[in-house]
């Protein structure tokens, strides 16, 4: 019988979350760099102020046009408490173009976010036909 000598440690869960090899945080920091949707702020593409003792934060149509640009896939849905998501491009174009959806014999309506997305609002801002 071989037994290596070497004992092996139990695993973190963050190491499982991070892959699972033990990486150390330079390593991280490496493999979390620079990624294709990261973009750099600025001088005045963050303002801060405080109205009425509450912090505010604005930022400039440069950083807006990038998360609403990054928002353009997204679709809300509220359903049961529960969060609803799709795996593929053709999963959502399904969401979006089939249907009518009828869930516990209500009819659900899905379209996409807008920057003028409004939870409150009781009924879709637009019908696609």
């Amino acid at each position: 019988m071989v037994v290596d000598s070497v004992q092996q440690q139990n695993m973190s869960f963050k190491d499982k979350l991070l892959g699972g090899s033990g990486a150390s945080d330079r390593d991280l920091e490496c493999s979390f760099g620079k990624n294709e949707g990261d973009f750099e702020l600025v001088e005045g593409d963050v303002n801060t102020s405080m109205v009425d003792g509450i912090w505010t934060i604005s930022f400039s149509d440069r950083n807006k046009d990038i998360l609403f640009k990054e928002m353009e896939l997204t679709i809300i849905l509220k359903l049961l408490g529960r969060i609803i998501g799709y795996n593929d491009f053709d999963d959502y174009n399904r969401v979006l173009t089939q249907g009518p959806w009828i869930i516990f014999g209500q009819y659900l309506t899905v379209q996409p976010w807008t920057q003028t997305f409004n939870p409150a609002q009781p009924y879709p801002s637009m019908v696609m036909a």
